[in-house]
């Protein structure tokens, strides 16, 4: 059991790094905030440098109409594929 969880999470690894990262400030009041924006095709997140929450969540127009953005994003990369 041990070895098939260790495999998880090396594949879990893999698939987790962005296939780009832009990084990016904005001065909000009297202070510059940085922010990295992740892109997880087809989807994109505005994350603050160094923190784990996304401010902001970008998609395709394609994939907010329907079901929902998890279901309408699969769909998308099974196609792609």
């Amino acid at each position: 059991m041990a070895a098939r969880a260790s495999s998880r999470s090396r594949r879990s690894r893999r698939s987790t790094a962005p296939v780009k990262v832009e990084r990016y400030a904005v001065k909000e009041g009297d202070k510059v905030i940085r922010y990295e924006e992740l892109h997880y095709p087809p989807l994109s997140f505005s994350v603050p440098e160094g923190g784990d929450e996304p401010k902001t969540i970008n998609a395709p127009k394609r994939l907010w109409t329907g079901k929902g953005i998890l279901e309408n994003a699969r769909e998308a990369l099974k196609k792609k594929k």
